[in-house]
């Protein structure tokens, strides 16, 4: 036997041993789901419908109340197709305080219902940011939850959600998805000149499809960090300084009517390109460089509604 052989083979697998643990991404080398759980908590008008802690253990509350139901929840696949875990609330003719939704919230609008979401509970308590949605500022802990708001029923039966928010009226930390509503906005911020606060807001991904929209703002209407995608839609915003802005991706606007003022930018995108297909209305804004603003991109006010920025 060669022992020198043996130390040598002793050493490269103590070495091995070292590398997989050190080096390698725990995931790797724990065997198991280490997902690390997330505490979550939905609350309507100030009534808790459940809370989730941190070892995934959940404790129910109210369930329903005038003019809303909460309907369970359900796994769905994530923009990064990771699964996840989205709870059901149904509007059906409700009328109350905010929605505070730190989880993942997939809000239903019965067909044909008349919704208003105000800033103040029935108690008297205002929330601080936003009416509908979840927003960290406060505790710095974003948690990335989806927002998805669906009417349900043809164009004839439209329901509608009439929202009045402080610094939001509706916020969420990831993407949000507005479809098939008739929704009326507008919010108060404490500090309209912040371009991070807007009425509706997304720090990833905005969609808005099949919608009737009428928003009003001091500051911004419609804002969101990545990409902004608006289709099939008539939308009327009154914006104190800009409109519509996609920070780091495309805005795109498709087959949509457009009643747009702002007296800064109306349409625009720092990092990404504004793209108008197929679009009608009028746009008016103040910005003093005519049809493309400093910088680019940052200012449309000509009236040619079909063709890329």
């Amino acid at each position: 036997m060669d022992i020198n052989k043996t130390v040598i083979k002793m050493w490269h697998i103590i070495l091995l041993a070292v590398f997989l643990t050190f080096c390698l991404p725990p995931a790797m080398v724990l065997a198991g789901d280490t997902r690390e759980i997330k505490p979550e908590t939905l609350t309507v008008d100030g009534a808790t419908v459940f809370t989730k802690d941190e070892t995934g253990t959940v404790t129910m509350g109210t369930t329903s109340g005038a003019g809303w139901q909460y309907l369970g929840s359900e796994e769905f696949t994530n923009r990064n197709n990771e699964v996840e875990m989205i709870h059901k609330l149904r509007l059906d003719g409700y009328n109350g305080g905010p929605i505070v939704a730190d989880c993942n919230l997939n809000l239903e609008l019965a067909a044909g219902s008349v919704n208003a979401i105000g800033a103040t509970t029935s108690d008297g308590l205002k929330t601080e940011n936003a009416s509908l949605g979840y927003d960290y500022r406060g505790s710095f802990d974003k948690k990335w939850w989806y927002l998805n708001i669906e009417g349900v029923g043809d164009a004839d039966s439209r329901p509608s959600l009439s929202i009045t928010g402080k610094d939001y009226a509706i916020h969420s930390e990831r993407d949000i998805s507005i479809e098939n509503c008739k929704l009326t906005a507008v919010n108060e911020p404490s500090d309209p000149g912040s371009g991070s606060i807007a009425c509706i807001m997304s720090e990833f991904y905005l969609t808005i499809t099949d919608c009737e929209m009428d928003l009003t703002s001091s500051g911004v209407t419609l804002n969101c960090y990545d990409g902004m995608n608006i289709s099939g839609s008539k939308i009327k915003a009154v914006s104190g300084i800009n409109a519509f802005h996609a920070n780091n991706e495309n805005l795109v606007i498709a087959d949509t009517e457009l009643d747009v003022t702002a007296p800064n930018a109306a349409l625009s995108s720092r990092f990404g390109g504004v793209y108008l297909t197929a679009c009608t209305g009028t746009i008016s804004t103040d910005c003093p460089s005519g049809v493309i603003g400093t910088p680019a991109r940052a200012c449309i006010r000509g009236l040619n509604l079909d063709k890329k920025y």
